[in-house]
């Protein structure tokens, strides 16, 4: 049977008649509809609204448990690295992440020194963009690594593009990890 408003159904003596079917009063146009249309019309708003009711209740559960694991979810991603080794050592790291959650650098030297980090951060969401910058002194060496993080220009949304330059107080063997989460 196919599902247009009217089709041919053959009867008991073989001869063909016309069937009216109706999905909704619109299709079926006025005047009565048929006895089978007619009670599935009293059906239907009970259907919707039992229907309605599970889905609210299964969305109530579903957004519960997505905002309490939200945190578990976000996936570490590596931005970039450098190991320079030598006198006056300085490393830049940039790289790309899309819709970030957090950007993070972790620094530290051997042997144990201080450490100047500068960062940068361009995001660009749709057309518009922000660009926040700023510089921290730490001192950081193979047992006391720092991590900090890298505040996000644009929020959450789009694509961002951090940029890490540290430098040595005095030679040595520097480590840079640039990392974000989303």
């Amino acid at each position: 049977m196919s599902y247009s408003p009217t089709s041919i159904r053959s009867s008991d003596e073989g001869q063909p008649h016309l069937v009216r079917r109706c999905w909704s009063r619109s299709a079926c146009g006025p005047g009565p509809l048929p006895n089978s249309e007619r009670e599935n019309d009293s059906i239907k708003p009970i259907a919707v609204i039992a229907a309605g009711t599970v889905l609210l209740a299964a969305g109530g559960i579903t957004a519960a448990q997505a905002t309490s694991s939200a945190a578990s979810r976000a996936r570490a991603l590596s931005i970039g690295n450098c190991t320079p080794e030598r006198e006056f050592v300085s490393c830049s790291v940039q790289g790309d992440i899309s819709r970030p959650r957090s950007i993070s650098v972790q620094v530290w030297a051997a042997p144990s020194q201080r450490i100047t980090v500068s960062w940068g951060d361009l995001c660009v969401a749709g057309f518009t963009s922000a660009i926040r910058s700023g510089q921290f002194t730490v001192t950081a060496g193979p047992g006391h690594k720092v991590t900090r993080a890298v505040p996000l220009a644009a929020g959450h949304a789009g694509k961002c593009t951090p940029d890490v330059l540290v430098s040595l107080g005095s030679a040595g063997r520097l480590h840079v990890y640039l990392s974000g989460k989303h």
